[in-house]
């Protein structure tokens, strides 16, 4: 505990000595978890996390470790208040890479899902044999507790089906074992059109719910009928679909090659915008803004809506004097909805797009470091801003096409990633390879109303997130 001790043994001995004031830095590297209580509702919890190593990196000093408790309470010293400092997290060769300047830090992700939930093995799932009338579109099953959900795939039909419980989708990896006796609820949910309606959507009109618990490779099958549910939640579904291809656009993509919008069951916002599916447009590329009037039933108790627009526009990446490759860049932006019906929702702010990058002052191309000092990625932001950046690497590779050409493909992420508030971040130096080929994944987003305060993930609605990629670096020496 040598750093918390020594913020204490420093106090006062530079006013004496007539140095800077040096600066404790607090804080704390946990996880900010949900799972059900005793009552089946979400409640929050912090868990410590895992970690192998944290390093603290100022600039013009080498790296040294950072003190840690048993908690996770975090401590280290600058040199003057708003000194810049990179620090290093490191878990099983991967490494999350803050650089920031707050004088306090609360390093808290969100895990959606029981903390000591145990992974699924091969061959689990669950099974449904529905009795009775049932008019169905689409059926879905959805656990709180361990926050998953999974449909049948190509398999069986919409009322006799299994779910294989090891592809389902984890609101938060790994997928977890489905388990009633610690707090987990498990729904079969059927949607089916919303009537009456001039831009189809669906919504949820059947469901059951089953006290779960999953074997270690098997299917666990439940039989019988389902119980219509009375929507309850009015919601004025109004999205700017169009106009936020149109702002895209005018960052120089290519139009928009899907533009949707649903209705999610979120456990908590605070943990971010993620959620259960309760409602969903008809087709993943609309043509026209929905503006729909739509009663929805909400099954999941203690969770709020959220309605969520993405957009999709396809972004070339190509390895020099190769053919190119399409990557999506994504727009995700969740608000709430009025409380009274007779308002529509309402998105009113939207996450920048981030562009313009270059790498030490370089524009896209061939770049030469300066070898004697890390590298600085810096963009601009288009059509808005941001609150915080998530930056990764990709190497781009030159692969035969088998036709006698080349086309593109790319590497695996580079095992460091980082994170930042300003619109640039120090990239390691060893990760950047003289000869190769390199672009950059940025994920810019909005929506943390205490980020100013050191609190990078406790976030709010509105919400926004783009992901943007950078034109191709290659590293000349």
């Amino acid at each position: 505990m040598r750093g918390f001790a020594l913020m204490f043994a420093l106090g006062g001995c530079t006013q004496i000595l007539g140095l800077d004031e040096p600066t404790a830095v607090t804080g704390r590297y946990a996880t900010r978890a949900i799972r059900n209580g005793t009552d089946k509702l979400p409640v929050l919890e912090t868990v410590p996390r895992e970690l192998d190593i944290a390093m603290l990196r100022l600039d013009g000093e080498l790296p040294r470790p950072v003190d840690l408790d048993a908690s996770g309470r975090l401590a280290f010293i600058l040199g003057n208040a708003g000194d810049p400092y990179r620090i290093a997290m490191t878990r099983d060769g991967t490494t999350l890479e803050y650089q920031l300047a707050a004088p306090a830090l609360d390093l808290t992700p969100p895990s959606f899902g029981r903390s000591d939930r145990a992974k699924v093995p091969m061959s689990t799932g669950i099974g449904y044999e529905i009795t009775g009338t049932v008019t169905s579109q689409y059926s879905m099953v959805a656990t709180t507790g361990v926050w998953a959900s999974g449909d049948r795939g190509n398999t069986g039909t919409n009322t006799n089906f299994v779910v294989d419980w090891t592809s389902a989708n984890p609101l938060s990896n790994p997928i977890g074992m489905i388990d009633f006796g610690l707090g987990d609820r498990t729904y079969m949910l059927i949607f089916d059109r919303n009537a009456g309606t001039t831009q189809t959507h669906i919504i949820i009109k059947q469901y059951r719910e089953d006290d779960v618990k999953l074997t270690a490779g098997v299917v666990t099958s439940f039989m019988g009928p389902v119980m219509n549910i009375s929507p309850t939640d009015c919601a004025h579904v109004k999205v700017p679909l169009l106009a936020e291809n149109t702002r895209l656009m005018a960052t120089g993509l290519p139009a928009a090659i899907q533009k949707t919008w649903d209705v999610l069951a979120l456990p908590a916002p605070v943990l971010g915008p993620e959620g259960l599916l309760v409602a969903r447009a008809n087709t993943a590329n609309l043509t026209a803004d929905p503006d729909v009037m739509s009663m929805i039933a909400n099954p999941f108790p203690g969770h709020t809506l959220g309605v969520r627009m993405v957009v999709v526009a396809d972004f070339d990446i190509a390895y020099p004097g190769a053919s190119a490759i399409k990557m999506p860049v994504q727009s995700t932006h969740v608000v709430a909805p009025p409380s009274a019906c007779s308002s529509p929702t309402a998105f009113t702010k939207f996450v920048g797009v981030p562009d313009d990058f270059k790498l030490a002052g370089t524009a896209p191309g061939m770049v030469t470091l300066d070898r004697s000092r890390d590298p600085v990625l810096s963009w601009s932001m288009k059509m808005g801003t941001a609150d915080r950046y998530t930056i990764a690497i990709r190497e781009v590779l030159g692969v035969p096409d088998g036709a006698g050409g080349t086309t593109t493909d790319l590497g695996p992420l580079a095992p460091t990633v980082y994170i930042t508030t300003d619109k640039s971040a120090t990239i390691d130096l060893a990760r950047l390879v003289m000869g190769k080929s390199y672009v950059f994944v940025v994920i810019a987003e909005e929506g943390f109303p205490d980020i100013a305060k050191g609190d990078l993930y406790a976030s709010s609605l509105p919400f926004g997130r783009i992901l943007a990629w950078s034109d191709v670096f290659t590293i000349a020496n």
